[in-house]
């Protein structure tokens, strides 16, 4: 909604509701200037002083403050005094069963899960792989899950690289492929085309 300033060119103010003219002077008058706002100067609360940092360049991270983590910061103790700031566009915590905040970890490791046999587990949800084509992958947060199949593939053993997992061949000429993220699951179906010399 665009907002308008709407100028008058009648000699005068016309008060709404009234039929009143208010006079608009001899032209003598002299506006008065308007009023300077109040300085305003922060001073620490009675009985503590305000130690003023200045940052040191070379200064180094000395720890991290670890009660001040949220889902996309962390905090650090620098050995000048002053305390880092580190922003991440995506999560890079997740909050425990106890509210504590730990490091997401979406590498994928050996795991026995309700017959899954690898999966995903450091983070709020957690992410199980197994052989099976029917419950290929699972998708868990708090008492909520999801499960996936593939319906006419053929798998086997999934094969693990980092937070990343590959089901060669489950369609022909075609990999499935999952990579687990900070934030979610990522499906992939990749058609390898081969290649005559």
């Amino acid at each position: 909604m665009a907002w308008r300033r709407r100028r008058d060119t009648h000699e005068g103010l016309r008060i709404r509701g009234k039929g009143h003219v208010q006079p608009t002077g001899d032209g003598n008058w002299a506006g008065t200037p308007a009023p300077k706002p109040p300085s305003i100067a922060w001073k620490a609360p009675a009985g503590h002083s305000a130690r003023i940092v200045k940052p040191d360049p070379h200064a180094k991270r000395v720890k991290e403050l670890t009660d001040r983590r949220t889902a996309n910061a962390s905090f650090f103790q620098m050995s000048d005094g002053s305390v880092q700031e580190e922003l991440s566009a995506v999560p890079v915590h997740y909050r425990d069963t106890k509210g504590v905040w730990k490091d997401i970890d979406s590498s994928v490791k050996p795991i026995r899960h309700d017959g899954f046999t690898v999966g995903s587990v450091g983070n709020a949800f957690q992410t199980y792989f197994s052989s099976n084509v029917s419950s290929l992958v699972r998708f868990e947060e708090g008492s909520g899950f999801v499960q996936l199949g593939a319906d006419g593939a053929t798998t086997s053993a999934p094969k693990v690289s980092g937070s990343t997992v590959t089901y060669p061949d489950a369609y022909p000429g075609t990999d499935i492929s999952y990579q687990t993220g900070p934030d979610g699951v990522k499906e992939v179906f990749r058609e390898r085309v081969a290649v005559i010399l």
